[in-house]
């Protein structure tokens, strides 16, 4: 049961993330619940940030809605639990990739 709360959480912030996205590109300023205050100050460029991260940011909550839908299936579609290892590994790259794009936006837009 506790698994699947997990991936409840997963699906909630997953969906969270990709509507502050949203609602980043559509009002063309940046989110204090995404971003701090000290780096909302140093951002040099805030068009070229937002256009920047936005899709990654979508990507990224794609990935973990999918995670956590897929999650929730293995407990009731026994075909699923054959994808655990790679939805894991999907995860992680998607993961390490979105952090990755992240620290090059703020290299690139708030320094």
């Amino acid at each position: 049961m506790s698994v699947i709360i997990v991936n409840i959480v997963f699906i909630i912030f997953g969906i969270y993330l990709f509507f502050m996205a949203s609602k980043m590109k559509q009002t063309g300023k940046l989110n204090p619940n995404l971003l701090s205050q000290q780096d909302i100050n140093r951002c040099k460029d805030v068009k070229g940030y937002i256009s920047f991260v936005v899709p990654k940011m979508q990507i990224f909550a794609a990935a973990i809605v999918l995670v956590g839908v897929i999650g929730i299936g293995e407990h009731y579609i026994d075909a699923l639990r054959n994808y655990r290892f790679v939805t894991l590994i999907v995860f992680l790259i998607t993961f390490f990739v979105y952090l990755n794009q992240m620290r090059l936006a703020k290299t690139k837009y708030m320094y």
